[in-house]
């Protein structure tokens, strides 16, 4: 249960969701005419209005819960209601008086000519709209049925005008069913004809009217709108799968048991009873009465309780509210005290056109609270929230912002309007901000950017009315991810960079298409867009008065509502912008903005006087670097991880239908938790992707050169093949068409270019291929696990696997779902293609192939080779090695010999040593095997390795510091990749400045305090010295006849951590000490005693030499454990049962795991004190305390320290 304090919070925030929709509401009742944009506007904010009720609900029980004496809390739950229910029913009662039928209104044509028309004329029917159908199996019945009676037999029209009809009626993929036929009369037969064949599909429609019944939303709480639509649903498609012929009658005991799992529990438990009364087994026909009397009730019930609710704010005219504006009547008429007119002060254009003086002086003359700039109360008791700039008592509008006396000010970007005041005008804090240096005049200027309305198509070809800036300074396009969402669009996964102001950088990994129409219909276009989470801070940033700007009433804009502050939805760049841009001006004045023509509508920009001082705004947009993510992933130790139901079931699919043809290659089946009968239309979207695709390539002759060069190899090797029967018209659910676009590799030293098939577009149903697969278990080790079992061996080597998944057949039973579409040029006719091999961009696929792999190592005869397949591979890259040189080359002899048997080509190998690689060439293409120089480096899982001189390197990038901020701080830690902690002393550092960070709680792009920008400036400014180190990659020494592991921890106040060593002995006595791999925490925020820490680290050192001992095949005679607390050194030899719960977990699992002594280590010969406190990147190069562990170890045993005396204190 959550704390009080807590729940109090969160209704707080629900209640001033109510306060603000009733203050829309009641602007709204001020108006003496609603446009139909504004009932739309109502019935969406009802819509989203009507949910909150449920959140408050949940929230009023867990309150009503906690407390002693609820009597109080009754009483706000009851007040809460009467304003919600008010507001419910003001706002129905709006819509219902704007929507009421116009007197008198003609009788549309198609009402009038319809197939029996009324001979009374004096009698006024209602026009009969036509039935719109947009492509969804479970609604063509109705609309075939409805266009057939409306227009399809009525003689009275001719086939144009019912072409006319019936084009106007389709929407989305039944609109391209007909899109290629030409507008003649002849058509109307071909057309209808051609969309009977395509949806008059018996088994489909029964398939999709069954899936509906399956797919009704469960109910979880009772009402009578709910239980209305149950009912409304079933009955719909029963209906629909009677008229199909099927035996609908005889299923009452299935639909029953089907829908009673969809009723809410209090309706489930009544429905038991009746049914327990009955003498004989309910038919369907019961069930649905019980539920029709159900809902009767219930929506008496709801409107009695609305009726009293009503009866009882007309008696209670004086109602005080606790939201966050206290004693204010909520049945009194809004009026504002500048404009008279019906909305707040602070809402009042006028009031917020004046300088901040004035507007102060305004306040004072109409007497009303400084902080809310409402009447009935002053600051001193006003509850809401304080200034956003200085949090002092008054309102964000009132703050006079300080100007240094110079006549250039520094303007940074932030939001002017607090969240309170304007839902409209909200605090921005996740955009990226910029500060510049701004001219400063008495009359400063406001620019107006170009913007428009266009209607977007989502997943299902219905179309959503978007807002787009047009900037044709960006050279791509951009969308919100909100809008996507929304639209229930498909993304796909890329890395590009985007570059904006003052050269700064963020990242951009997701990207998808969309198709767009302008409002007018003149415009269409189909386009990639990279995906952000938000795109600019609204535009404009303040409320523009129209008075002033003499905008031609013969003009139509493409944004009408230019002047209020909204959200852009799509950035559309060069690439679009020439295409709308039309070539009229028209100049409206000095001063003035100027109307420019488009495709899109009129669109208005330039700059205007504006009085008060908005922040400027480019469109710089906001990212967190992924690298991060991959930062603190490497930080954990993974474990082993237990299979699922789903992965032992992908598992049981592999070995139940995997087989080898012939020539030895794997034949796959895609592993499916679903039936492929749940897809819907893909072939649509990606036949649009496909165009979108095709005009990339037009754009880019170098990139259009390198795709087709892959699809020709593609189609060359025998991976995919033409499909010569395909039919449009025939598609079905069994059949699935893949969007695909290329990625570039410029570190690869093969194929720049790959091309990605997207398995995750969704089809018409909401689903995409990789939905109904099982994604499938990890199966080789960790990135850790491999690179440390790399530093075991004297002699390694690297390989990959060349075209690791096209090696694999897929099923020819699952090609279907595989399909594609391609052309090598325009002009060529479309053809479709079907992929036989796994596929890049599938969800299975990496299991599929890493366990094709695993399955060779199962059936290889010698262990020594089964071990090494299944252990030594990450995905297609082959790291292992041996301990001589003829060991080696057996073991990648017998390798390669195991993988040709299998149709796997191991390429671009690499060693340690030219004898190795010189055997391999006898053997291979030479064109397999990388030779490098000395002065060359390949990047072994992403570490830097150079094999001549077999050692480690990092190559550490930086950007010149513009701005320390939060995110140039964390965008440059990510880029130092350490999987196996060779220079975590360093890391700790940057950690440590990130926590404070955080407890700082910087913003964005804020510049950080001082304190945090002299830390990281001298944190930076050493951090490319990193790139001089040459670390041996091999931790052992010739024929060790004695090897052991040493594991080292310490704390400090800040940080600790572990580090562990190979020290190992000749015959002839010689030691040799080595850094093995190493970890790091930060210590928690909460101040914890130091010991505590001590412990913590102690078991991250147990933790991580299990890791070591699981990962590599040494024979290690012992493992001493060293620290150099001895309280901690006294817990580990007490009884666990006699500690505090902390430490007792914590000693039990070390003890458990570690298998070692524990040997005290004083505190300045601890080379894990360098990672609890960290160490600067110019001074680790010369610590040998690091990189050899301390100089006693190279001493006979007898030499090392003795325990001191032993503390058990907590």
């Amino acid at each position: 249960m959550a704390d009080m304090k807590s729940l109090i919070k969160k209704r707080a925030s629900i209640k001033a969701k109510l306060t603000q929709f009733s203050s829309y509401i009641n602007i709204s009742k001020s108006c003496q005419k609603l446009s139909e944009s504004q009932v739309i506007e109502i019935e969406y904010r009802l819509q989203k209005f009507e949910s909150l009720y449920e959140k408050y609900d949940a929230l009023q029980n867990d309150l009503e819960s906690v407390v002693d004496d609820p009597n109080e809390q009754y009483a706000e739950r009851e007040e809460f209601e009467k304003q919600y229910y008010s507001l419910v029913a003001s706002s129905r009662q709006l819509i219902s008086a704007a929507r009421k039928p116009l007197q008198g209104e003609a009788v549309s044509e198609v009402g009038s000519c319809g197939a029996h028309t009324h001979k009374h004329n004096s009698i006024r029917l209602p026009k009969i709209d036509l039935p719109k159908f947009n492509g969804a199996y479970h609604d063509w019945l109705e609309f075939r049925d409805t266009f057939i009676s409306i227009i399809h037999i009525n003689n009275n029209i001719d086939n144009i005008n019912k072409l006319h009809y019936l084009r106007a009626s389709l929407k989305g993929s039944a609109a391209l069913v007909i899109n290629n036929l030409d507008f003649t009369s002849t058509n109307y037969d071909i057309a209808w004809k051609l969309l009977c064949d395509r949806y008059d599909n018996n088994r489909l429609l029964v398939n999709n009217h069954v899936q509906m019944l399956f797919n009704v939303v469960p109910i979880n709480k009772e009402a009578s709108k709910a239980l209305r639509y149950i009912i409304d649903i079933t009955n719909k498609n029963l209906r629909a799968l009677s008229t199909l012929g099927q035996p609908v009658q005889h299923w009452d005991t299935l639909i029953i048991h089907l829908m009673t799992s969809k009723l809410d529990q209090v309706t489930n438990r009544q429905w038991e009873e009746y049914r327990n009364s009955l003498c004989d087994s309910p038919t369907f026909s019961t069930f649905i009465t019980f539920l029709n009397n159900r809902a009767d009730l219930l929506e008496t019930i709801e409107q009695t309780k609305l009726v009293k609710l009503q009866s009882d704010l007309s008696k209670n005219s004086n109602i005080k509210t606790k939201s966050l504006i206290v004693s204010e009547n909520k049945l009194k008429p809004i009026s504002c005290p500048m404009c008279k007119q019906s909305h707040f002060l602070f809402l009042c254009p006028e009031f917020r056109e004046l300088s901040v003086q004035t507007r102060l002086e305004k306040v004072q003359q109409f007497g009303v609270c400084s902080n809310c700039l409402r009447v009935g109360h002053n600051s001193k008791i006003c509850r809401l929230g304080p200034c956003k700039y200085c949090t002092v008592k008054h309102n964000t509008l009132l703050h006079v912002h300080n100007e240094p006396n110079s006549n250039s000010a520094t303007i940074a970007l932030s939001a002017e309007h607090s969240t309170e005041n304007n839902k409209l005008l909200s605090n921005c804090n996740n955009t990226t901000s910029l500060a510049f240096s701004a001219k400063h005049t008495t009359d400063s200027r406001l620019t107006l950017l170009s913007t428009a309305l266009v209607q977007v198509d989502d997943f299902k070809g219905n179309q959503y009315t978007a807002r787009v800036l047009l900037d044709n300074g960006s050279t791509a396009n951009f969308i919100s991810k909100d809008l996507v969402k929304k639209l229930n669009l498909s993304t796909y996964k890329i890395k590009s960079k985007v570059m904006g102001i003052n050269a700064k950088i963020s990242n951009c990994d997701e990207a998808c298409e969309i198709s767009f129409t302008s409002k007018n219909q003149v415009f269409r276009a189909s386009i990639q867009c990279f995906v952000l989470p938000k795109i600019s801070l609204y535009i404009p940033q303040v409320y523009i008065n129209t008075k002033a700007i003499p905008i031609p009433s013969d003009i139509r804009l493409a944004d009408p509502n230019f002047n209020t502050p909204s959200s852009i939805d799509i950035l559309l760049g060069a690439e679009v912008f020439w295409d709308v841009i039309g070539a009229d001006r028209i100049h409206m004045g000095r001063n003035l903005p100027m109307l420019c023509d488009s495709k899109l509508g009129w669109l208005i920009s330039g700059s205007i006087p504006q009085n008060s001082h908005p922040q400027q705004t480019c469109m710089l947009i906001n990212s967190i670097h992924e690298d991060l993510t991959r930062f603190w992933e490497l930080d954990s130790i993974a474990t082993k991880h237990t299979l699922t139901a789903d992965e032992r079931a992908c598992e049981q699919i592999f070995i139940n239908t995997t087989s080898r043809n012939k020539n030895g290659r794997f034949v796959v089946n895609i592993p499916l938790k679903e039936t492929p009968s749940v897809l819907g239309d893909s072939y649509t979207l990606a036949k649009r992707r496909f165009f979108s695709l095709e005009n990339r390539l037009s754009r880019n002759e170098n990139f259009k050169q390198q795709y087709v060069e892959f699809m020709k190899d593609y189609i060359k090797l025998g991976h995919m093949s033409e499909n010569t029967n395909f039919k449009q018209s025939q598609l079905s659910n069994s059949s699935y068409f893949l969007p695909h676009h290329g990625v570039i590799r410029e570190s690869s030293t093969t194929t720049k270019l790959r091309v990605v098939f997207d398995g995750s577009a969704k089809t018409s149903s909401g689903k995409s291929f990789n939905d109904i697969q099982i994604v499938g278990p990890i199966l080789q080790n960790d990135l850790l696990s491999i690179l440390l079992r790399f530093r075991q061996h004297k002699y390694v080597v690297c390989a990959d696997i060349e075209k690791m998944y096209r090696q694999i057949l897929v099923n020819d039973s699952h090609c279907n779902y595989q399909q594609i579409i391609w052309r090598e040029h325009p002009t060529q006719a479309l053809k479709t293609y079907t992929l036989n091999t796994v596929t890049y961009g599938m969800s299975s696929s990496p299991y599929l192939a890493t366990r094709c792999l695993m399955q060779l190592a199962q059936e290889h005869p010698d262990p020594s080779i089964q071990y090494t397949i299944a252990n030594d591979f990450y995905m297609d890259d082959y790291i292992s090695g041996n301990a001589t040189i003829d060991t080696t080359i057996s073991q990648c002899q017998s390798v390669i010999s195991a993988f040709q048997a299998a149709q796997f080509n191991l390429r671009k190998w690499k060693s340690n040593s030219t004898e190795i690689t010189q055997a391999l060439l006898s053997n291979h293409n030479p064109s397999d095997i990388i030779n490098l120089s000395e002065n060359e480096l390949s990047k072994t899982l992403g570490l830097n390795w150079h094999c001549t001189a077999d050692v480690f390197s990092f190559n550490i990038n930086l950007y010149p510091i513009v701005k320390v901020t939060k995110r140039h701080i964390l965008s440059t830690i990510s880029q130092i990749f350490d999987p196996i902690g060779l220079v975590v002393p360093c890391i700790v550092k940057a950690k440590i400045i990130m926590q404070q960070l955080w407890i700082a709680k910087c913003s964005w792009d804020d510049p950080v305090p001082t304190d945090i920008h002299d830390l990281w400036t001298e944190f930076q400014t050493t951090l490319p010295l990193l790139n001089s180190l040459e670390i041996p990659r091999w931790i052992t020494c010739d024929l060790p006849v004695k090897l052991q592991l040493h594991v080292f921890s310490d704390a400090s106040e800040k940080a600790y951590g572990t580090c562990i060593y190979v020290r190992s002995i000749t015959s002839t006595g010689d030691v040799h000490v080595h850094l093995l791999t190493a970890k790091s925490k930060i210590a928690p925020i909460k101040a914890t005693t130091i010991p505590r820490l001590e412990l913590c680290a102690a078991l991250l050192g147990s933790r991580l030499h299990k890791k070591v001992c699981q990962s590599l095949t040494l024979n290690f005679q012992k493992s001493i454990f060293w620290c150099d607390s001895t309280i901690v050194l006294g817990w580990l030899s007490s009884a666990p049962n006699l500690l505090k719960p902390f430490v007792r977990h914590r000693i039990s699992e070390i003890q458990d795991s570690a298998g070692g002594s524990w040997r005290y280590v004083p505190s300045s010969e601890n080379p894990a004190d360098l990672v609890s406190r960290g160490l600067s990147a110019d001074r680790i190069n010369k610590f040998s305390l690091w990189w050899s562990g301390p100089q006693f170890l190279l001493n006979c045993e007898e030499n090392w320290p003795t325990f001191p005396q032993i503390s058990h204190e907590d």
